[in-house]
């Protein structure tokens, strides 16, 4: 953009869940879940320059305990070609709530940080875009972590 253009969004979600919980012995329970869920995220972009940042926290009362998750994002990119070439720096951090969060959040996870460089090439300006990103994830749980590597890449077309 040639000149400064900002935004800032927010999100509130609230839903009510029965979740089914296997048994080891063969037998179930449902444990009835209510989710509230608060996300805000704050987006800059100038001559080239981006940057994106979100905060994400639940409140999950359940019948088998309470769990508060929290999380937050922050984004960096730069154009080097105009509108076709981007690099772009992100990281990542969730708080399990020690393991209470479910989703990507173990029984014993305490906090996930992830870690990620990309480059991404714009054809027919965000239309379709083409990405290669290097991504590092480390879960730590109760006395030991968990680190995973990965290389994305993946084509993105909107119709």
């Amino acid at each position: 953009t040639g000149s400064p253009a900002f935004s800032l969004g927010a999100a509130y979600a609230y839903g009510q869940n029965e979740i089914v919980i296997p048994a080891e012995a063969g037998a179930s329970t449902i444990d009835g879940v209510d989710v509230q869920t608060v996300d805000i995220d704050l987006n800059f972009k100038y001559r080239g320059f981006s940057t994106h940042a979100e905060i994400l926290t639940q409140d999950l009362d359940r019948d088998s305990g309470d769990a508060s998750p929290f999380g937050w994002t922050a984004q960096a990119g730069y154009f080097l070609f105009p509108k076709e070439f981007e690099l772009a720096a992100r990281f990542a951090y969730l708080d399990c709530d020690d393991g209470g969060a479910g989703g990507q959040c173990k029984s014993s996870t305490q906090d996930i940080q992830e870690v990620a460089v990309s480059g991404n090439y714009f054809f027919w300006g965000p239309a379709l875009k083409v990405q290669l990103a290097l991504v590092h994830r480390n879960d730590s749980y109760e006395g030991e972590d968990q680190s995973t590597n990965k290389v994305i890449f993946q084509f993105t077309s909107v119709l």
